[in-house]
């Protein structure tokens, strides 16, 4: 910083908490955040917030991390099975991928999709070309089943910290895990 080499701070996985108890101290301003982010686990508040605050959201998971669930011991829905993204890729003409990066490029969020199939990285970035409707994002804005997928356990340790308990991690209560 001294040497102005760095101009600004990007941070990954930070709170609200974590993000204002950063720029109390910091010299220079935090531009990137990112997050968790698909129809699955919005993360509204954090999203909204940073974009109050000119900083831009990144997101991963798009697909909500659909290994998650066997890697990190956990039952949870799938949400490149949701019905209701299905509906709307059918609908349009475009695969389930397209439906939720073009989400999340119209909820004003950057994305990052994973894929090691060449097939499916043309098709993630042939997103450009049709846009969602009014009702197809308040559709899927509005899935009543909330999860955050990327929640390791291996994250938590509970004898050295930082983060010794959820709570410590994320800034709020573990979440219930009905799926």
């Amino acid at each position: 910083v001294q040497k102005g080499l760095v101009r600004a701070i990007g941070v990954c996985n930070f709170s609200i908490k974590k993000l204002e108890a950063l720029m109390g101290v910091a010299r220079l301003p935090v531009s990137v955040c990112q997050i968790e982010g698909h129809p699955y686990f919005r993360n509204e508040a954090l999203v909204r917030w940073c974009q109050d605050r000119g900083i831009h959201v990144t997101c991963y998971s798009p697909f909500g991390s659909p290994d998650s669930a066997a890697m990190m011991r956990r039952e949870s829905r799938k949400l490149l099975e949701e019905p209701a993204v299905h509906a709307i890729a059918k609908r349009i003409g475009r695969d389930v991928g397209q439906v939720l990066v073009r989400w999340a490029i119209q909820r004003g969020v950057s994305t990052l999709p994973k894929s090691t199939s060449e097939k499916r990285i043309v098709s993630n970035l042939d997103v450009y070309t049709f846009e969602l409707s009014a009702s197809d994002m308040s559709t899927l804005s509005t899935l009543s089943y909330q999860c955050r997928m990327v929640d390791p356990p291996e994250w938590l340790s509970p004898s050295t910290g930082p983060y010794r308990k959820y709570e410590d991690l994320w800034d709020e209560p573990p979440p219930s895990r009905a799926g």
